[in-house]
């Protein structure tokens, strides 16, 4: 189980097993998928232009459904150059949830999953998981990863332009890269979405990357004032990458002083998290 693997070369180990399911997936040998990986990024901005010529939604919508080549650039985060970077985020995400288990069943939801990597660790610390992006070849791996972990994930496919949750259903909405990807004027419609899918002490845990350039071409968005359009939402920032439900009042006053520990080192946090287990109620119930 995660919950008990605290060796960094363990995990290690489990973070390169997408590149092995990659492996046995597209039956392609390891050597030509880590140069598929090396070269990607030309391939990607190919594949970009041909498909992307007005920058319509069907065309973007096309694009991730089946680019032969976009996969590669998410496998890239799990060779060893990306896997530190990885770590140090999901560590902190793994760790609140398995402290929320602990006292509760924890739904999450991970918006914009990909790999489904992070959707198979927060289940396998314990939460209930739903995973979401859009139909295409990567979602196929996600589940087909699912299947073949015996992983019990609920699917539910977004559209390019807008995605329909169920309201109040999750304690936290982890979503990883994936807002940068997004046409500005579809934005808000989504971040209205994920606030009102949350229960009313939920979080939100967003990492993303406001740049655009020409090397990277499907990061559309180029917005670098999101904080304001979480806030239009009901969303109010409670650490580095975390929101809360603004109008929580004790509960974000109470997110705020407790956030910081998951940041912490180990022996640390989880001494400071046991002596708060006994106030979980007043800010996650």
């Amino acid at each position: 189980m995660v919950g008990n693997d605290r060796n960094p070369q363990n995990e290690n180990l489990k973070l390169s097993r997408v590149i092995n399911d990659w492996h046995e997936y597209s039956g392609l040998p390891i050597e030509e998928i880590m140069s598929n990986i090396a070269t990607c990024r030309q391939h990607i901005r190919d594949d970009w232009q041909a498909m992307v010529t007005t920058v319509k939604d069907d065309e973007i919508s096309k694009f991730y459904g089946q680019s032969e080549n976009y996969i590669y650039d998410i496998l890239s985060s799990f060779t060893q150059l990306g896997i530190p970077i990885k770590l140090r985020n999901y560590r902190r995400i793994l760790a609140f949830i398995r402290h929320l288990a602990k006292m509760r069943r924890v739904n999450v939801l991970e918006f914009g999953g990909g790999t489904g990597e992070l959707s198979l660790l927060m289940r396998e610390a314990g939460a209930t998981v739903t995973y979401c992006d859009l139909y295409g070849r990567i979602s196929d791996f996600a589940v087909w990863r699912f299947k073949k972990h015996g992983a019990d994930i609920k699917i539910v496919y977004s559209r390019i332009d807008r995605v329909e949750l169920a309201e109040s259903s999750y304690d936290i909405v982890v979503s990883d890269a994936v807002l940068e990807h997004l046409k500005a004027e579809h934005l808000r419609g989504f971040v209205d979405s994920l606030s009102r899918s949350l229960r009313a002490t939920g979080y939100v845990y967003l990492l993303w990357d406001p740049d655009y350039n020409e090397e990277n071409p499907t990061h559309i968005l180029g917005l670098s004032d999101l904080d304001s359009v979480l806030s239009d939402s009901g969303l109010a920032r409670i650490g580095e990458n975390v929101y809360a439900r603004a109008y929580g009042g004790r509960y974000v006053l109470l997110a705020r002083l407790i956030s910081p520990l998951f940041s912490l080192p180990d022996p640390l946090r989880r001494y400071l998290l046991r002596a708060l287990s006994e106030l979980e109620w007043m800010y996650v119930t």
